[in-house]
């Protein structure tokens, strides 16, 4: 791939299985790894921590200077510089020898503070040169809240927007989530799962994997 064409966002409402996507990734990224390469991942929302954009870089600044022999103590405490320091390490940082590969899940449940969700401090506008790989989660715009998907979009391009579906073959999958766990449906259950599967909304979770486990259970 050339310059500025190792980025790929994976999109889709909750419970479609994006964070099950990510982690086969990562799992995959880290049996593939080069010798001497890194793998950081980062599962946004999960603590306070992890949904503010601020300790988001810094927490990823120090493990990349880590992993690229760079002083830890250089850290800066003004954002801009912080920005500027992490746009250098994800995209001057990582050579051949030592390629990097970056999992941020689910930017979506970043908080609002120093514009975490309009998604500025990501160097794809850039490019991220060729020896950095970028794999994003997010889930679809809500409107007047977030609008991660669009912006991604607009930077990257329709091509590196992998969109995760709901099920097609939902009753079958219902009987065979049924079966893994020695359980049955009567007709009139599987009817009533395929009516709520049929009539979802954009907004229903009905028609994920997660939600079809649920119903199964």
């Amino acid at each position: 791939e050339g310059e500025g064409d190792t980025a790929i966002v994976v999109w889709g409402k909750s419970g479609a299985g994006k964070t099950y996507l990510m982690s086969k990734m990562v799992s995959d990224a880290i049996e593939t790894a080069r010798e001497g390469g890194a793998v950081v991942v980062r599962f946004l929302g999960t603590t306070p921590a992890s949904s503010n954009v601020r300790d988001l870089l810094e927490s990823v600044c120090r493990q990349l200077s880590r992993a690229y022999d760079k002083p830890t103590d250089a850290i800066p405490s003004e954002f801009k510089e912080l920005v500027k320091l992490f746009k250098e390490a994800v995209t001057e940082w990582p050579s051949e020898d030592k390629p990097l590969t970056l999992v941020l899940d689910s930017v979506d449940q970043l908080d609002d503070s120093n514009g975490g969700r309009k998604l500025e401090w990501l160097p794809v506008k850039e490019g991220l040169g060729n020896n950095t790989r970028l794999v994003i989660s997010t889930l679809p715009d809500y409107a007047g809240v977030f609008q991660c998907k669009s912006l991604l979009q607009k930077s990257l391009g329709e091509g590196k927007m992998l969109g995760v579906e709901t099920i097609s073959e939902h009753e079958k999958v219902f009987r065979h989530l049924l079966k893994l766990q020695g359980r049955t449906a009567t007709d009139e259950q599987v009817k009533a799962m395929s009516t709520a599967f049929e009539k979802r909304t954009e907004a229903d979770a009905a028609g994920t994997p997660l939600w079809l486990t649920i119903v199964a259970q």
